[in-house]
């Protein structure tokens, strides 16, 4: 692996890792020595003998990690990974019960959206066929994403998504279908609500 020089090289998988490692109690060169062994895929011990110049120029390189508050928050409604298009559907209303309630678990705090944004992109989006879209196979699509969806791709469809979420969340009738849509799983889960609930009513 080599040291990336922009977002457009860093994957989501690598910038969460990134992040945890910015965000931590390390000091400042420790944080930049775990940064160069993240993407470098080399040692401590390594990355500690090689010479100063180089040890310098790979920290100059990670610099542009501090700032992701520089990357494009404009989201593209189509994009390209591995020779597959995929198509983002914004409008949360669409989505059926199951989709809302893993978005919901994934959206409680702006961390956890950064830990997750993976699977909140992965929910969202559709592959895009001849034949039209193709909603199937979640985890194995937020796994691909995790590993090779370039972070200034990503960043703009969850911030776009964040924005579209808190509003919606605000509205009563979202928070309904919320609540609902959880009733609905449950009962899923457990058969016996609704035997117990039909007999109560009875």
């Amino acid at each position: 692996m080599g040291i990336p020089t922009s977002f457009n090289q860093v994957t989501i998988g690598q910038y969460i890792k990134a992040d945890a490692i910015i965000g931590g109690d390390l000091d400042n060169i420790q944080k930049n020595i775990h940064l160069a062994m993240l993407f470098t895929g080399k040692s401590e011990e390594e990355i500690c003998t090689k010479p100063i110049p180089e040890i310098a120029e790979m920290v100059n390189k990670l610099k542009f990690l501090y700032n992701a508050s520089d990357l494009a928050t404009k989201p593209n409604r189509k994009f390209m990974l591995n020779g597959v298009s995929y198509t983002i559907c914004w409008d949360v209303k669409q989505l059926t019960g199951g989709q809302f309630v893993d978005l919901s678990n994934y959206c409680k705090s702006k961390e956890s959206i950064m830990e997750n944004m993976h699977k909140i992109i992965a929910v969202m989006t559709y592959e895009s066929r001849w034949l039209g879209y193709k909603y199937d196979k979640v985890d194995e699509r937020a796994q691909i994403f995790y590993d090779d969806l370039p972070l200034s791709i990503a960043n703009p469809m969850v911030v776009f998504f964040w924005n579209v979420w808190c509003k919606l969340l605000s509205s009563s009738q979202i928070s309904s279908m919320l609540n609902e849509a959880k009733t609905r799983l449950e009962k899923m889960k457990n058969p016996r609500m609704t035997t117990s609930s039909t007999t109560t009513g009875s």
